[in-house]
């Protein structure tokens, strides 16, 4: 497994999800994702997943991520990672840290995800 094919999509992902351009974040996606939040309704399907992203009122400040995790074959993996997030609410600073799992398969050659959840960590 190339572990660098990943990295550069988390890597993307984090820049495109802090410039606010979730749209772009389609390409990266299975037809099917699953989605799971924390506390949340399970999503299903990538365009609802994107318009769940969508529908946040959060401007996004900066993404940071640490103890970047991945492993797996050659046809599926995980990605996990800690990260804290920096964002706007209501004309507030504020921010949230957590833990993040993507898992991802190989489709035609190009790593997509599949599922994705998250854990926010409790101050």
């Amino acid at each position: 497994m190339n572990k660098r094919e990943i990295i550069i999509i988390h890597d993307e992902w984090i820049r495109l999800e802090q410039k606010g351009d979730i749209d772009s974040l389609e390409k990266f996606l299975t037809n099917d994702v699953i989605c799971v939040p924390e506390g949340g309704v399970r999503i299903e399907g990538k365009a609802d997943f994107l318009n769940f992203l969508k529908t946040d009122e959060v401007q996004i400040i900066e993404i940071k991520t640490e103890n970047l995790e991945i492993r797996g074959n050659e046809q599926i993996a995980y990605k996990v990672a800690d990260f804290e997030t920096r964002f706007v609410l209501d004309g507030s600073e504020s921010y949230i840290g957590g833990t993040h799992l993507w898992i991802l398969k190989k489709e035609n050659s190009v790593w997509k995800i599949d599922v994705i959840t998250w854990k926010i960590n409790q101050n």
